[in-house]
């Protein structure tokens, strides 16, 4: 079976985040995955076939897709699907699962799973997660609950550009790097744009088309405010100040080599 290049980027992901897991706890004996959303199974599928999980859980909130999902797995794994239907992490008891997949879904819908559910993770667990819209919803719950940011990949398919989000909720120095990202999100200008468009972007050429994006769209924004009859208006004047803050902090964030090749 092969992947749509979305969910190829989420299973190199997995297998990313089980050498984590082997590296910080070398005496750790197999990988149970959980799937959230996993609509027809194909990313459990793939990473059962391939060795990457040992034991798959496959969870949606409907009826119609998970009972497709148990269909496929059926077929290509040749086993009884371990399928589960509810709400995120609700189908899973406390520490169940080494590494939890999220996609197909906005940021939004993200941060509420990891709300609702952070009581059932433990300690050296791997949350993988790529959310459809609202970037910075997601990265600032997985931060705030201490969790900290490992990797990113970016994915794109047609127009479209999302991360894969790896992080890992651990001690000591990974409870430390969770607080120093969280911190310099917290800070940017303007409000919660650091979470959205985070510093550590500007430090690998690999995330220039998400900052190019960004800037792009917020001299859009400009553009069409100056050119709107009600561009004095409060909501106007408070829109295109927050377009401004957001491209002053790329540019004061990218560095000369970087700069030459945005805008």
């Amino acid at each position: 079976m092969e992947l749509p290049y979305r969910l190829k980027i989420i299973a190199d992901a997995v297998q990313e985040g089980k050498e984590l897991i082997k590296r910080v706890t070398p005496e750790s004996k197999g990988i149970t995955l959980l799937d959230i959303g996993t609509d027809h199974a194909y990313l459990p599928i793939y990473l059962f076939k391939r060795g990457y999980a040992g034991r798959c859980i496959l969870a949606d909130l409907r009826e119609g897709p998970l009972n497709n999902a148990k269909i496929n797995w059926e077929k290509n794994v040749g086993t009884v699907a371990d399928a589960r239907q509810g709400n995120g992490l609700s189908v899973i008891s406390e520490g169940e699962a080494d590494i939890i997949t999220i996609s197909g879904m906005g940021g939004i819908e993200i941060a509420a799973i990891i709300e609702a559910g952070y009581s059932k993770l433990k300690t050296g667990q791997v949350l993988i997660v790529q959310p459809q819209s609202k970037f910075g919803i997601a990265r600032k719950s997985i931060l705030s609950h201490g969790m900290a940011i490992m990797s990113e990949k970016l994915s794109f398919e047609k127009e479209n550009i999302t991360p894969v989000i790896l992080a890992y909720l651990g001690k000591d120095e990974y409870v430390e790097k969770a607080a120093l990202q969280n911190s310099a999100c917290h800070e940017a200008v303007p409000e919660d744009f650091g979470y959205e468009l985070p510093l550590w972007y500007f430090e690998d050429e690999s995330f220039l088309p998400a900052i190019e994006f960004e800037k792009k769209k917020n001299i859009a924004i400009i553009e069409s405010i100056n050119q709107s009859k009600r561009k004095h208006s409060v909501k106007m004047k408070e829109a295109y100040r927050a377009s401004k803050q957001k491209i002053d902090y790329i540019n004061e964030n990218m560095g000369s080599h970087m700069k030459e090749k945005v805008l």
